[in-house]
């Protein structure tokens, strides 16, 4: 990573962090973007870490801040920054007793069994899992991915995979945000959220450095989550007539 383009997050998460404490105490909606979530990292521990770009980043733990909810970050550059707990993923560990992430709870019953993601090691019931995982889904012939590692396999710089069963992965995935939109506090021209949570992957995101902005919902989506684009794009872009895949129930329109 550039030093120079991970400056900003530096200076605005411990402020972002102050204003959702003051202003909202409930969580968001299932998934990997919620604000009350217990305390799962420690000091020395690898992880990774999204960026305003979507993509992850791997990092080292250096410090823990239960208050605010973050975590500070050696990264391979060497360069630190806070970083929020809901933009870190951390892995399962070998040899566990399978346990959802999501509720915690190791029952695993059909037709909600806890599924091993292929990737991170973590489980997920079929029914916390967001969006829900099919009970006609085969994990014994193929891997089966969690939300966040399809986005950590599929997304790229310029534009998320279009072919292949990661991209049809990501597309199934992409219909349903891990965070309730209405719990959102956005400033008055709509273009930055206190939770600093945006795009499918719920992670950060600067509005003029590679975003799109849907037409319907008005949310920023990464260039990197989007599968639409034919061209990379050379800044945030506000000329598109762009569509999310929420918004379009089915694959992004954009013009």
């Amino acid at each position: 990573m550039e030093k120079g383009a991970l400056e900003p997050q530096r200076r605005d998460v411990g402020v972002i962090s102050k204003c959702i404490q003051k202003i909202s105490n409930k969580s968001l909606q299932n998934g990997t973007a919620h604000l009350e979530q217990p305390c799962v990292f420690s000091e020395e521990q690898y992880v990774l870490s999204r960026w305003t770009d979507g993509l992850l980043y791997l990092g080292k733990i250096k410090k823990v801040n239960k208050h605010k909810r973050n975590c500070l970050l050696v990264f391979e550059d060497n360069s630190e920054f806070w970083i929020l707990w809901k933009d870190i993923q951390h892995a399962g560990v070998p040899g566990d007793e399978p346990t959802c992430d999501i509720c915690s709870e190791k029952t695993s019953t059909a037709p909600n069994e806890i599924l091993i993601c292929g990737k991170c090691g973590l489980g997920y019931h079929q029914q916390c899992h967001n969006p829900k995982v099919d009970s006609t889904t085969n994990v014994s012939t193929s891997p089966w991915f969690c939300r966040q590692c399809i986005f950590a396999l599929a997304v790229r710089k310029g534009g998320a995979l279009k072919k292949g069963p990661l991209a049809k992965a990501l597309q199934i995935v992409k219909r349903v945000l891990p965070y309730n939109m209405d719990e959102l506090n956005w400033d008055s021209l709509h273009r930055t959220n206190l939770q600093q949570c945006y795009c499918y992957c719920g992670g950060p995101g600067e509005w003029y450095l590679k975003m799109l902005q849907c037409c319907r919902c008005k949310q920023w989506f990464h260039e990197a989550c989007t599968q639409c684009l034919s061209e990379a794009m050379m800044f945030g872009d506000r000329f598109y007539l762009f569509v999310c895949s929420v918004c379009n129930k089915g694959p992004e329109y954009i013009k």
